[in-house]
């Protein structure tokens, strides 16, 4: 039986799932790969591949060579770069390409969310008034905080974050996710939270904390998602395997 190598790039929750799926179907033999950014990731039960492909050409210079059947994005929803390098090495190649994408979390009446372009319009909207600042966004893009020396932070990271990268003020809690409303609950009250800066990634592991905020009215200042080139695009994990199939015999 020939079986397709399907290439699955990750980092979430999901595309460990999907990995796991895709390496466990008939014909089909996953290869799940990671940037490397974090030092230890949560692993498929697949072949994995750590490190970047070096850009477009790069990425489709590694798929004609071990002649990748398909193509699967799954990285985070923030991960623009990567994710429109593989639509363009995708076309290229002439490989069948998916992406799978968390639906966005949406406000209700009750939520206090604030819209902005990018983490570093969120920055500059701080009240530097002593406000106590919750940063749920990642630990690549502390850097727009650095300059605030008024208020405090609060920020939650996978992985430790060096001083020098950290706003005068600020404490690292480490910790990796799913959380429960519980625990985001008591942590938002022992801190005293008055503000949360989030991206809006989707998905359950980490809404919490907006459920949260919406209990204890606390304003939410919401970063957008960065807009990605078009591709096909599946939203629940149970989806792969048909749409997987049929790109592969179109």
């Amino acid at each position: 039986m020939t079986v397709s190598l399907v290439l699955v790039l990750g980092g979430t929750t999901e595309a460990r799932k999907i990995a796991d799926i895709v390496e466990q179907a008939e014909g089909l033999r996953a290869l799940y790969s990671l940037a490397g950014v974090t030092k230890t990731p949560v692993l498929p039960s697949c072949e994995v591949r750590i490190g970047g492909f070096g850009g477009v050409s790069g990425l489709a210079t590694f798929m004609k060579a071990n002649r990748v059947s398909a193509l699967i994005d799954a990285t985070h929803p923030y991960a623009a770069t990567i994710s429109n390098n593989a639509v363009q090495a995708a076309n290229s190649t002439q490989t069948p390409f998916l992406r799978y994408e968390r639906a966005q979390w949406k406000a209700n009446n009750q939520d206090k969310w604030q819209s902005f372009e990018t983490v570093g319009a969120a920055a500059k909207s701080l009240p530097q008034n002593g406000s106590k600042v919750f940063l749920a966004i990642g630990k690549k893009e502390i850097s727009p905080f650095k300059t605030n020396i008024k208020d405090h932070f609060i920020i939650r990271s996978v992985e430790d974050i060096d001083n020098k990268e950290l706003p005068p003020n600020a404490q690292v809690i480490l910790d990796r996710g799913p959380f429960d409303l519980s625990a985001e609950r008591t942590l938002l009250l022992a801190r005293e939270i008055d503000l949360l800066v989030c991206k809006n990634s989707g998905g359950t592991a980490s809404f919490a904390k907006l459920e949260a905020c919406r209990e204890l009215n606390i304003k939410v200042l919401m970063v957008k998602r960065p807009e990605l080139f078009d591709a096909p695009t599946f939203n629940d994990i149970d989806e792969v395997l048909p749409a997987l199939r049929a790109a592969l015999s179109s």
